[in-house]
């Protein structure tokens, strides 16, 4: 028998604003992510988690330069 796949924590950072293009500053998930996110599957949450690691990523790089 498998074990079921744990759950990731919320990327919640309890800043909840979103910005002109409608995506949190805090977490930036899109409005229906954050909606959407306790309905995923485990694996979807964990996907989710991955591609905010990107977008994070991507907004870091914009700001340091």
């Amino acid at each position: 028998m498998s074990s079921p796949v744990s759950r990731p924590i919320s990327p919640c950072l309890s800043i909840c604003t979103l910005g002109e293009d409608s995506i949190c500053m805090g977490c930036l998930r899109t409005l229906d992510e954050i909606k959407r996110w306790a309905l995923k599957s485990p694996a979807a949450q964990w996907a989710l988690v991955e591609e905010l690691e990107g977008r994070r990523a991507v907004v870091d790089k914009s700001q340091s330069t």
